[in-house]
């Protein structure tokens, strides 16, 4: 018993102390949460095929930002490419997903 007490101990030791998530982060998970049940998952206005489509875009989008974040490449999406503009710009609700994860339009002079 007494061992079982030491290690009870040790693991509440070691667990990490939760505190509340900053409510500006909470706020925007909850719109995104919305943004993406209105509208990207209406199957009203958007084929189920293009919103699995966009969704599996946006995810390897918003994953290759968190696996690589010091690499400006994944930062930057170019609006006029074909994938993007078949597979997220022309879904409904595509575009402001990614405004709502903090994505931002910005015109690059041409080279």
């Amino acid at each position: 018993m007494a061992n079982l007490a030491a290690a009870a101990e040790r693991i509440l030791a070691s667990a990490p102390v939760i505190t509340p998530a900053d409510p500006v982060v909470v706020e925007g998970k909850k719109r995104f949460s919305l943004a993406l049940e209105s509208e990207l998952l209406d199957y009203k206005h958007n084929h189920p095929v293009h919103i699995e489509n966009c969704a599996a875009l946006l995810i390897k989008i918003f994953g290759n930002v968190l696996d690589h974040p010091d690499e400006a490449k994944y930062r930057q999406i170019k609006a006029s490419g074909n994938t993007f503009k078949t597979q997220v710009a022309n879904v409904k609700g595509g575009e402001h997903l990614m405004t709502l994860a903090g994505w931002k339009v910005q015109v690059c002079p041409c080279p």
